[in-house]
């Protein structure tokens, strides 16, 4: 998480850009400038290919976050999804220095929706 809050400079895609664009995890780390869905699927993508393990992105009107299914939730803040526990894992730079398994207290309130699943398939 802290990597990819912190390594790269925030800036929205149309301060950027001048428009929409998503940046796939290797133009991510190779960019001056990424925003919350660049880093989400950077950190997605690290963690699939580092620990395999379950996780769902959580996407808000402005925002998207992702979290992760760990043995035991971390954190206060978890999300059941499916019947599954996940902790927070935030991406991107918040007001608030977040630990894992906390939610943005500008988010808490703020409807989210699932929009993607990833489960490891079983060996």
């Amino acid at each position: 998480m802290r990597f990819t809050r912190y390594a790269f400079l925030y800036e929205n895609d149309e301060e950027n850009f001048g428009k929409e664009k998503r940046l796939s995890p290797e133009e991510t780390l190779f960019s001056k400038y990424s925003d919350c869905d660049d880093r989400a699927a950077l950190f997605f993508y690290l963690v699939k290919e580092i620990y395999n393990v379950p996780m769902i992105a959580l996407l808000y009107p402005t925002h998207i976050t992702m979290a992760v299914q760990f043995d035991t939730p971390v954190g206060g803040d978890p999300i059941v999804y499916k019947g599954k526990t996940y902790s927070i894992c935030e991406p991107t730079p918040q007001k608030e220095d977040l630990g894992i398994g906390k939610m943005s207290a500008d988010l808490k309130k703020v409807p989210y929706q699932v929009v993607y699943a990833y489960e490891p398939k079983k060996k």
